[in-house]
């Protein structure tokens, strides 16, 4: 079996399926002709590009399902296909030719300029193929590698040079071809597809069973046969061929053989794959495979030879060896190859043979710094106390790097080991399982504290934590991005967003960008913010291609305005493919995020993949609760997307998955998600007039003001709306309204189904009775739920730390770094039980004339302090800023009366200097002169937005304002004259200029 393909050479026109059947060739390919085997979408669109670059090469070895793909291809093109099997016999250029020529034929093609004479050149070809207003015409070339080094394949070469117009040529070959690809690739003339591109997905493998092959197999099944066989088409095949028929048991126990010594693996790869290698790279191939990632030095020394590199490169070129992705000269194979070279190398060998070459291999690799691969060689090898060493000496960079020898420990050494426990729960996080991630970090914690690894044990447990907290909320989480995403999905998403401000790197950027977008800013701070993510060089691959999958997704969901796929246009360049986002995605990403990316591309986006059903039961099989209440949302969010905004909506619009998912959200500790999806739920059955939408939005309503989320309210305003408009202008009342203000700071931006569902909340709709205010402009005074706190009550020392918290809102401050500034002399013990005790009075501050508790005006953050949210605390030297800057972007944009409008708010929330009781204390200082900087600004920009429209008088009025903050601003004297001559006060303006004068002289300057 090699390919699909005949072995005897008989039948050379057209392609076969991985199952055997022949597909017709030449013009019976174009009618309709069916090719067995499911259909592969994403790489039927990759394949589309070759119209354009008009030259397309697969590259992989015998069984990857390449001549299926090329029939299905030709099929659904519905072009003319010339179809040429090249065999070993085919040397000259007269042979291509020749067979190029008798397919051609078959299509009914007649040449351009002869009427008898067959091709005998690439030109012949070239003016036979670009007849004007002719239809497409595919030239397959299939075996390719059979060429190699002769006459007939660089007139390929040739042909594929000058390919153009309305026809294109694609080449199979399981080597890679001799031709000039790099100058192609360059000039953008080159579709490409390698053993990677075409294995099969999880989602592919479950179709290829139940649609191909009318057998279901369950979905964790399908997972592991994707993971055992790498997706290669030819051992899912052998895996049908053994498993037809015969009960779930031995389905097991064939599955269990693929990683090992299959016997139809092992015929299969020796006939097809093995025995085409020359002896000498075959002997290479199997006394290397010891080495788990080979290297030309690390093969050189084992061997002791030194034509490893060349060795190294053909087998790189055949595909039998893939080259790390991170360009550090190493190699590795497929794992069902290398199981097969295992085998290969026992019955070379011996047994005890092969266990010795692996201990060898496992000494050097040890020498060579390279613990993972020596611990991977030991346990083949059968050598435990290696092993064992290894992991006592090199435990922690082994955890970090699992791999194939997890499934090789002994059961006694997986349970004692704690290094391997940590890599056990790693795992168990990374597929979603957390509760038995949580419990297996327990496990490892206990095992370091008895072997007195203190530091380990450390590290586990803050590992252990940041999971935890998914499992069981932590109402004082340590402060990591993890912790801030965790705090923002639990409730109130924007005192997480002002909680991240502090945090620094891309991580940081993400958790204030996603707690930005799950308050309903997606397209001001949470855009930028996950911009400055990707942005970041440092930034983890998963994390960029989950935010690039995200922004394809929206794209391909219609939902454009959220912001998020302009920002992250410079990660999706050059044409890259949802598809190739989404395994890369698999390379380098959790399980759980590869599963949810795959639920968003499918449920959201609408791509083809595995339905919600099976995604949740492979979420299920992983114990990933998560996942399921996910893959829910999106499936009920996707549907209520693609019926927006029609008038004929179908279905339920998602409102029982939508429900479903709320549910169980709230059941993990997220009231922000669930308050979300139910207030989607009410927007679906409003949209489509079913019963129960006011209830479901009032419950809604309530669980969003309880969770503090302005996103689910702005959902939750819009579906309101719908209910109160007649039905049929539903489409056209919400079509065009667009995101208005940034959050945090008064406003919050929320956007619901597509570009349509969109409101703008202020914060306050949360209730005016949480309002409180704190004022630092002008002097220090308290305000909470409309009741004036006495400040004179309060000590000295507490009132200045409640200041300095309100002028550092929305930024934690590390306990210790508030001892420093505020008991620097004291020893930091006694300092931390003063704040304690101080920020303790200040809590007093929030408790009601009877006695009730009101929200609290300060915060614990971990090790930190933080003053409560802006939904639930104002200050004015925030507020003061913020309105600066969004009116100098008013201006900056020439929205000249928008500009006067926030200027003139700004100007009277400015009532003077910060905090002026305080005196020149170092800590206040720098941001007192910092904010009389933007006063003065304010002043010049609400002058300047004056004389724009004329209005000369207010114009003075503010650049007087400007000067008693600061009489030595130039530009303030400048404008402040130019006005007054503007109005015609010729002596005034005099007079103004004398004062002017004056004042330079006082600095020495005149």
């Amino acid at each position: 079996m090699s390919d699909g393909k005949p072995q005897n050479g008989t039948d050379r026109s057209g392609p076969t399926s991985s199952s055997g059947a022949e597909v017709p060739a030449g013009a019976e390919v174009t009618a309709g002709a069916a090719v067995a085997g499911i259909v592969r979408e994403r790489l039927l669109r990759q394949l589309q590009a070759v119209w354009e670059r008009h030259l397309a090469v697969l590259t992989a070895p015998a069984g990857w399902g390449k001549s299926t793909l090329l029939g299905h291809f030709a099929v659904s093109e519905r072009a003319a296909v010339v179809w040429y099997r090249a065999s070993g016999a085919d040397g000259t250029a007269k042979d291509v030719a020749s067979r190029l020529w008798s397919s051609w034929q078959r299509t009914g093609g007649r040449p351009a300029s002869r009427s008898t004479a067959a091709w005998s050149s690439p030109a012949d070809v070239v003016e036979a193929l670009s007849i004007p207003g002719a239809g497409r015409t595919l030239v397959v070339i299939d075996d390719f590698h059979l060429l190699a080094n002769t006459e007939a394949e660089r007139f390929v070469e040739l042909l594929a040079e000058r390919a153009e117009g309305n026809w294109a040529i694609v080449i199979a070959t399981r080597s890679e071809p001799r031709l000039n690809l790099s100058r192609m690739r360059v000039e953008g003339r080159l579709v490409e597809l390698n053993a990677d591109d075409l294995r099969f997905r999880t989602w592919e493998v479950e179709r290829l069973f139940s649609d191909a092959y009318g057998a279901r197999i369950a979905p964790e099944e399908a997972a592991e046969l994707a993971r055992r066989t790498g997706g290669w088409a030819a051992c899912l095949q052998l895996f049908r061929l053994a498993t037809a028929g015969k009960p779930p048991v031995m389905r097991s126990r064939v599955l269990a053989s693929l990683q090992g010594r299959s016997r139809l693996v092992r015929e299969y790869l020796t006939r097809n794959v093995l025995d085409e290698l020359p002896e000498d790279l075959r002997t290479f191939l199997v006394r290397t495979c010891v080495i788990a990632e080979p290297t030309t030095e690390l093969c050189n020394v084992f061997l002791g030879r030194d034509d490893a590199a060349e060795c190294l490169e053909s087998l790189r070129s055949r595909h039998l060896l893939l080259e790390s992705p991170d360009g550090d000269g190493t190699y590795h194979c497929h794992e069902v190859l290398r199981a097969e070279l295992d085998a290969e190398l026992v019955r070379l060998l011996g047994e005890r043979g092969a266990r010795r070459e692996h201990g060898r291999a496992g000494a050097l690799l040890e020498a060579s710094a390279h613990p993972t691969a020596a611990l991977q060689a030991y346990l083949r090898a059968g050598d435990l106390p290696s092993a064992r060493r290894i992991l006592d000496e090199h435990g922690q960079k082994v955890a970090g790097a699992p791999g194939a020898w997890i499934d090789m420990l002994p059961a006694n050494l997986a349970a004692s080991d704690p290094w391997v426990k940590v890599t056990l729960a790693r795992l168990l996080a990374g597929s979603g399982s957390l509760a038995d991630a949580v419990e297996t970090y327990q496990s490892a914690e206990e095992l370091f504290e008895l072997g007195g690894d203190s530091g380990a044990a450390e590290r586990t447990r803050h590992e252990r934590r940041s999971i935890e907290s998914w499992v069981d909320p932590d109402p004082n989480p340590p402060m990591t991005p993890l912790s801030i995403v965790r705090s923002a999905i639990r409730s109130d998403p924007l005192v997480a967003a002002r909680l991240a401000e502090s945090l620094v790197g891309p991580v940081g950027s993400l958790a204030r960008g996603l707690s930005l977008c799950l308050a309903g800013n997606a397209v001001g701070g949470g855009a930028a913010a996950l911009s400055k993510t990707l942005s970041d060089a440092s930034c983890p691959p998963s994390i960029a291609l989950a935010l690039a999958i995200a922004g394809h997704i929206l794209a391909g969901a219609g939902l454009e305005s959220t912001g998020l796929v302009a920002e992250t246009t410079g990660l999706i360049t050059g044409g890259t493919d949802l598809d190739m986002l989404l395994a890369e995605m698999e390379r380098f990403g959790p399980t759980w995020l590869c599963r949810l990316a795959t639920a968003a591309s499918v449920l959201l986006a609408g791509n083809a993949g595995p339905s919600a059903d099976e995604l949740v039961a492979a979420c299920d099989a992983d114990g990933d609760s998560w996942g399921h209440a996910a893959v829910r949302f999106l499936q009920g969010a996707g549907m209520l997307w693609r019926m927006w905004p029609g008038t004929k909506p179908d279905g339920s619009g998602g409102t029982s998955a939508l429900r479903d998912s709320a549910e169980r959200f709230e059941a993990l500790g997220a009231g922000t998600l669930s308050s979300i999806a139910l207030a989607l739920d009410g927007l679906s059955l409003a949209l489509t007039g079913r019963a129960g939408a006011e209830g479901t939005v009032r419950e809604a309503g309530e669980l969003a003001r309880r969770y503090k989320s302005p996103l689910a309210i702005g959902i939750c305003t819009k579906a309101a709306e719908l209910l109160r408009s007649p039905r049929d202008g539903v489409a056209e009342e919400a079509h065009g309204l667009e995101d208005a203000a940034p959050v945090p700071g008064g406003t919050a931006t929320v956007t619901g189904a597509g570009s349509a569902a969109v409101a703008v909340v202020g914060t306050t709709s949360l209730g005016s009775d949480l309002a409180s205010e704190l004022r630092c402009l002008g002097g220090f005074s308290a305000t909470i739920r409309g009741r004036q706190v006495d400040l004179g009550c309060v000590k000295p020392k507490a009132r200045k730390l409640l200041a300095y918290i309100a002028i550092h809102a929305g930024q934690p401050l590390h306990r210790e770094r508030l001892v420093e500034v505020f008991w620097p002399a004291v020893p930091l013990s006694s300092g931390l039980r003063n704040l304690q005790v101080t920020v303790s009075s200040l809590r007093g501050l929030a408790t009601g004339p009877s006695g009730s508790e009101l929200p609290e005006l300060i915060a614990r953050v971990g090790d930190a302090y933080a003053l409560a949210p802006p939904s639930l605390v104002a200050v004015d030297a925030l507020r003061f800023e913020e309105l600066a800057r969004s009116a100098g972007k008013s201006a900056k944009s020439g929205e000249i009366e928008a500009a006067r409008e926030l200027y003139e708010q700004a100007a009277s929330v400015y009532r003077g200097d910060l905090l002026p009781e305080i005196g020149p204390e170092e800590w206040v200082l720098e941001p007192r002169e910092r904010l009389r900087l933007v006063a003065t600004d304010v002043a010049t920009g609400l002058g300047k937005a004056c004389l724009g429209m004329g209005d000369v008088g207010a114009a003075l009025d503010a650049f007087e304002w400007g000067l008693s903050i600061d009489r030595f601003n130039d530009e303030l004297w400048r404008l402040s004259s130019t006005a007054h001559k503007q109005a015609g006060n010729d002596a005034r303006a005099a007079r103004l200029e004398a004062k002017y004068q004056t004042m330079l002289a006082e600095l020495g300057v005149a």
